[in-house]
C-alpha cells in the first residue's frame, strides 16, 4: 500500500511539476521579449534606456531561464522515478517485494523443526537469548522417538565370546529387586582408542593397552518398569554365552544379590 501510495503522490507531483513549468516558461517568455525590447531601443540613434535598465532586463530574464531549467530537470527526475520498471512493475515495488520475501525467509528460519518424532528436554532459551548456529552452543536438547537400549562396556578379554544373539539379564540401580531379560544385538566395531582427531601434533598410542572397553548393545524385552525410566539410567548387565552354560547360574545369582543389595543405600 505504501508503495502504490508513492507511486500516486509521485504522479500528482509530476502534474504539478508541469504546471509550474508552463508558469516559469511563460514568464521567461515575456522577460525575454521585454529584454529585446530594451536590447533594440538601446540600437536606436537616441536610447531612450540607460544601461542599467537593460542589464536589469537581462538579468530578470537569465534568473527566469534558470528557474525554467530547474522545474525541467525535477519533472524529468519525477518522470523518471515513475518510468523505471523491473518486468513490467515500477521499481519501488520491486524492491520492496524482495525486502518482503526476505523478512519471511527470515521469519521461518526462527521456527526449529524436529528432524524426526520425539520431545524436546532442558529448553534454556529465553527472552533476549540469541541462538545460532555458531558457536555450537544449543539452547535446547531433542530426544528422538526410538527404541530403546542398553549400551554396556565390556573387558577386551570378553571378544572371545560375545556374539549378537546372546542371552542377557539387566538389573537398574532404580529398580532394586528385579531382573530383566533381553538380548545381545551388537558389538560395536570400534573402542575409543581407534579414533584421532586433527590437531596439529603428532599422535601417541595410550601407554596402557587394553583399557578401552568394547561395547555391546543389548535389546531389552518390554516392560512397563522400564519405559518409566529415563534415558541414561545406570544398570548392571551380565550376558551368558553358550560356553560353560552349566556355570552361568553363578552369574545369575550374583547378579540378583546386586539387585536386592540396590535396596541399601545411605544420602549424607
Amino acid at each position: 500500500m505504501t508503495a502504490t501510495h508513492n507511486i500516486k503522490t509521485l504522479r500528482a507531483q509530476l502534474t504539478e511539476a508541469q504546471a509550474n513549468t508552463t508558469q516559469v516558461s511563460a514568464e521567461r517568455d515575456r522577460l525575454f521579449k521585454n529584454y529585446q525590447r530594451y536590447l533594440k531601443g538601446s540600437q536606436a540613434a537616441v536610447n531612450p534606456f540607460s544601461e542599467r535598465d537593460i542589464d536589469d532586463a537581462r538579468q530578470n530574464f537569465l534568473a527566469q531561464d534558470a528557474l525554467v531549467k530547474g522545474s525541467v530537470a525535477e519533472q524529468a527526475q519525477i518522470q523518471s522515478q515513475l518510468d523505471s520498471m523491473v518486468n513490467g512493475e515500477q521499481s519501488q515495488i520491486v524492491s520492496l517485494r524482495a525486502q518482503l520475501t526476505e523478512a519471511k525467509y527470515n521469519l521461518e528460519q526462527t521456527v526449529i523443526r524436529a528432524p524426526s518424532n520425539g520431545y524436546v528436554t532442558q529448553v534454556l532459551i529465553r527472552p533476549g537469548t540469541y541462538a545460532a548456529a555458531l558457536p555450537l552452543r544449543p539452547v535446547m536438547v531433542f530426544i528422538p522417538e526410538q527404541k530403546r537400549q542398553i549400551v554396556a562396556q565390556f573387558r577386551q578379554n570378553s571378544l572371545l565370546r560375545l556374539k549378537p544373539g546372546d542371552d542377557a539379564e539387566v538389573v537398574f540401580n532404580a529398580l532394586p529387586g528385579q531382573v530383566f531379560h533381553g538380548k545381545l544385538t551388537s558389538i560395536l566395531p570400534v573402542v575409543p582408542g581407534g579414533s584421532y582427531q586433527a590437531q596439529g601434533v603428532l599422535q601417541s598410542l595410550t601407554v596402557v593397552p587394553g583399557t578401552d572397553g568394547v561395547l555391546g548393545t543389548i535389546e531389552l524385552d518390554p516392560n512397563d518398569d522400564i519405559d518409566a525410566l529415563p534415558d541414561g539410567i545406570y544398570a548392571q548387565v551380565a550376558v551368558y554365552s553358550d560356553h560353560f552354560s552349566h556355570v552361568s547360574v553363578m552369574r545369575k545369582v550374583l547378579l540378583r544379590m546386586t539387585s536386592w543389595m540396590h535396596y541399601l543405600y545411605l544420602d549424607h
